[in-house]
């Protein structure tokens, strides 16, 4: 039995399309919310500005905007995210009310990952490469399964290790991408790849709820 359950994962990470291949959807499924995802990655940087020139020798303040627009836009990403991969439009204003409700939980999730990575860094690299892959979905779960920050980290991990080449395959990718940032074109590709994390969730949930029939 063990033995058909490892047989039927490998065929099942075998069916995922490499991480390189989510580029295409990725462009499609922010085609559909464009406008959405570029003020939701604007704000942030606006905001960044408006700090810049209002207040220039205010680090407080600007860290507040900063920030602040950050922790306010990331969640709404998400939801942007997982829409747009099922083809279903959502402006600005739903995006930030529906993930308000999120918010708690995502920052504590935000945190307990952080945490446990950089105790994994600071004992040894490898850990820490393994707390990220381990909770890399773990935020797509507590925005789609609406459920507890614990719970998504739980179940995140728990799938990625059964699926875990092609969750390695997309952190080598954002490496890639961080590395090629220094030019313009990695902070395209970086963008373009912005809806491959849900893809590949909504990929091994609908692999998980082929097998549970």
């Amino acid at each position: 039995m063990v033995e058909k359950q490892k047989n039927n994962t490998a065929d099942d990470a075998a069916t995922l399309p490499s991480a390189i291949d989510l580029f295409k959807p990725s462009w499609q499924a922010i085609n559909v919310n464009l406008i959405t995802f570029l003020e939701l990655i604007l704000i942030p940087l606006l905001l960044t500005f408006i700090g810049y020139i209002v207040f220039p020798k205010n680090s407080v303040m600007l860290y507040l905007l900063s920030y602040g627009g950050t922790i306010l836009c990331a969640p709404a990403l998400i939801v942007a995210q997982l829409k747009s991969v099922r083809g279903l439009k959502i402006d600005l204003l739903p995006a930030i009310q529906e993930s308000l409700p999120y918010m708690a939980r995502y920052l504590a999730l935000l945190v307990m990952i952080v945490s446990l990575t950089v105790i994994g860094l600071v004992l040894f690299v490898v850990p820490g490469l393994f707390v990220v892959h381990r909770f890399f979905l773990a935020p797509y779960y507590l925005f789609d399964k609406n459920t507890s920050a614990i719970e998504a980290m739980r179940m995140s991990a728990q799938n990625a290790k059964r699926y875990s080449r092609s969750i390695w395959e997309m952190l080598a990718v954002y490496v890639v991408l961080a590395i090629l940032s220094i030019i313009i074109i990695g902070y395209i590709l970086f963008y373009l790849y912005i809806c491959a994390p849900a893809i590949r969730y909504i990929q091994i949930q609908k692999l998980l709820k082929s097998r549970s029939k």
